[in-house]
């Protein structure tokens, strides 16, 4: 470089690619700013766990924090080299190494979780809120590790629209509604609302999404009279009514109870205490971190005892 002046061009498409990302920064730390508001209507005992909490997990989350540098650094070089196979294959060996390393140090965390705020000088509650908050940061953890490279991995494309939707949109439009709705009107209120997102989305997809490119010529559909007779042959196989049957009867409760209903009905509907509900949500997911591979891995081997497994397991 021999001089400071930068072609307008050049500058026209630096502002064009990065101001999508100063406003997602800006956005973000407002969203950040307002979940810590909402946290604070719950109490002085909330904001003081959830500063516990968040100090420790910074200190867990740099591995996943510091990949996501290496993602944009090590794919970007590749883009910018036209290694577009490269790239696909560099991102997706960072993303499964650094979800890999955040399941150690995820259970790590989660070990550590009851005794890291005994090192404080606070009261018993706030310990307790504390742990409650690292044990579930420990088992979202390679979740966290998993979304943070894929985002860093759109920003190396220059996907930076993107980047904004996914960042700010989603704090922005889910995640600061949600924790107000939460903190103001209750649990119910809150998950019926976060259920009602269900027709949005399926409004948006039915506006935006497309079964082709565009420009393509568009396949020939089917007759609703063949269309019918393909779906009854198919509900006559009985695999596929098998099939129904084990996700709605093994999947499906056991998701919704975890990560929807299960905590607010056995607080609210059982009168079991918090601690003992919150222990049993976190035995959900360590009993199907330690299983859920060896099953998998089971019925890979013995495909035709799938549905024994799944009787039993329905069984019991």
């Amino acid at each position: 470089y021999r001089s400071m002046y930068i072609p307008g061009k050049l500058l026209k498409s630096i502002i064009l690619k990065g101001l999508p990302l100063l406003v997602n920064e800006f956005l973000w730390s407002a969203g950040m700013a307002t979940l810590s508001q909402c946290y604070s209507v719950r109490g002085l005992e909330v904001v003081a766990a959830v500063n516990i909490s968040t100090t420790v997990s910074n200190l867990f989350n740099v591995v996943f924090l510091s990949m996501g540098n290496a993602v944009a650094i090590m794919v970007g070089q590749c883009l910018g080299a036209n290694e577009i196979e490269k790239a696909k294959q560099t991102a997706w060996r960072i993303i499964t190494a650094t979800v890999a390393a955040s399941v150690v140090m995820g259970s790590i965390m989660a070990v550590c979780a009851p005794f890291i705020p005994r090192i404080y000088n606070t009261e018993d509650s706030v310990r307790e809120i504390a742990r409650q908050l690292l044990i579930m940061g420990a088992f979202m953890m390679p979740v966290f590790a998993f979304t943070h490279d894929c985002y860093f991995t759109m920003r190396s494309g220059g996907k930076t629209g993107i980047v904004f939707v996914f960042d700010s949109g989603f704090t922005w439009g889910l995640v600061v509604p949600f924790a107000f709705v939460l903190q103001k009107y209750g649990w119910n209120t809150a998950f019926v609302s976060a259920a009602s997102l269900s027709v949005l989305v399926l409004v948006l997809t039915l506006l935006l999404v497309r079964n082709r490119p565009p420009g393509s010529q568009a396949p020939p559909l089917l007759p609703l009279r063949q269309t019918a007779t393909s779906l009854a042959e198919a509900w006559r196989q009985p695999g596929t009514r098998l099939g129904m049957w084990t996700h709605f009867t093994i999947q499906f409760p056991g998701t919704v109870f975890v990560m929807m209903w299960g905590f607010p009905y056995l607080v609210s509907a059982e009168g079991v205490d918090s601690s003992w509900a919150s222990a049993l949500m976190t035995l959900f997911v360590v009993v199907a971190v330690i299983c859920g591979p060896w099953l998998g891995s089971w019925v890979g081997r013995h495909p035709l005892r799938r549905s024994t497994m799944v009787l039993l397991i329905a069984r019991a």
